[in-house]
């Protein structure tokens, strides 16, 4: 007999499977099933996880009498009636580690999903098939272990620094490469001031070049992570002050970068942006150079003269007076001092009119 299997004169027990592996051999019955012919019902079987492996000859899976027939729900996990297995239900995760013994065919159908977690170990034996369209929408995604051979079989993908395309697929927030298909890689940051160096990848893999910024690699039977490799080319950007200028008061200005700013010193002064992110340079400072650092090492420098205030110009009574050095109009207007022009008499004539 088997699990719950009814004998005669007694029906056959109920039985619920939500997880791990059970085996039920028997000659005359599987789970719940019954002796054919000896008048007795069958049990009542609900399946919803795990795998379930039932052998037999006759009997089955709430398989009674020729007139009192048992019943059977099985809404997930995966169930071998004899040497034929069926994963049920749309994604099926395996909690327990499971060997498909030799002789025996898995069929995961179109649309359905195999998850094996991490610790657990699906070990084949025999043979599985995709029975999938050519879209293969059948999937395996193996965290754990999975030793044999099998088709669709995607492993963890993990790309940092650029872009994945290709045979990837994601369940569960996370991204899954199939083996042995191309995954085609776009790296990032090259239009925003840096150059790409190189990828790190595990020894046995190769990235190869395939375009302007296109890349390849051949996605391996386990969990792979690529990482883009970059360096900074990108100098950190001045703003509000220009090289070679001189200015005549307090001056300030911005300093901008790709990444992040490491220093900005004026001579051998180290400088602190205040809390409105701008450096300054007081007045009176004479001649400095300025030189803003980036957290790679680029630097930009500009030298500029700040000073004591302005100079030279005088003012009238309609302009103001205008520094020699900056050529900004400061202070304020002179009303004692007129530009006068001297107009000397004209006589008029019948075409122009005259002067005084």
């Amino acid at each position: 007999g088997g699990y719950g299997e009814g004998r005669t004169g007694v029906g056959g027990g109920n039985i619920t499977i939500s997880g791990g592996v059970v085996k039920a051999e028997s000659i005359t019955g599987g789970i719940g099933g019954t002796d054919p012919g000896d008048g007795c019902g069958g049990g009542s079987v609900a399946i919803t996880g795990g795998v379930v492996d039932a052998t037999r000859i006759t009997g089955g899976y709430g398989n009674g009498s020729i007139d009192k027939d048992g019943s059977v729900d099985i809404t997930g996990g995966i169930v071998f009636q004899s040497d034929d297995g069926q994963v049920y239900g749309t994604d099926v995760t395996l909690s327990k580690s499971f060997t498909i013994s030799e002789g025996k065919t898995l069929t995961i159908e179109s649309g359905k999903i195999l998850i094996i977690p991490d610790g657990v170990i699906l070990t084949n034996n025999g043979t599985i098939n995709n029975n999938g369209t050519i879209t293969n929408n059948g999937k395996i995604y193996v965290d754990g272990t999975f030793t044999g051979t099998a088709d669709n079989l995607y492993y963890p993908l993990t790309i940092v620094g650029a872009s994945a395309s290709g045979d990837i697929s994601e369940y569960n927030g996370k991204t899954y490469g199939k083996a042995g298909s191309k995954i085609t890689l776009t790296s990032y940051h090259l239009s925003t001031g840096y150059k790409l160096l190189g990828w790190d990848v595990p020894p046995a893999n190769t990235v190869t070049m395939v375009g302007e910024n296109t890349y390849e690699i051949i996605m391996p039977e386990e969990a792979l992570t690529v990482t883009a490799q970059y360096k900074d080319i990108a100098a950190p950007v001045i703003l509000g002050i220009e090289d070679g200028k001189t200015y005549c008061n307090t001056v300030e200005f911005t300093v901008s970068d790709n990444d992040r700013i490491a220093s900005v010193k004026a001579g051998d002064d180290i400088l602190i942006a205040g809390t409105n992110g701008k450096y300054t340079l007081e007045k009176g400072k004479g001649k400095v150079t300025v030189v803003a650092t980036d957290n790679t090492g680029n630097t930009t420098p500009v030298t500029v003269t700040v000073n004591n205030g302005h100079t030279g110009g005088d003012a009238t009574c309609k302009v103001k007076a205008v520094c020699d050095y900056c050529g900004s109009e400061y202070g304020e207007l002179d009303s004692t001092n007129h530009n006068l022009e001297k107009i000397p008499a004209k006589a008029a004539t019948v075409t122009e009119t005259g002067s005084k």
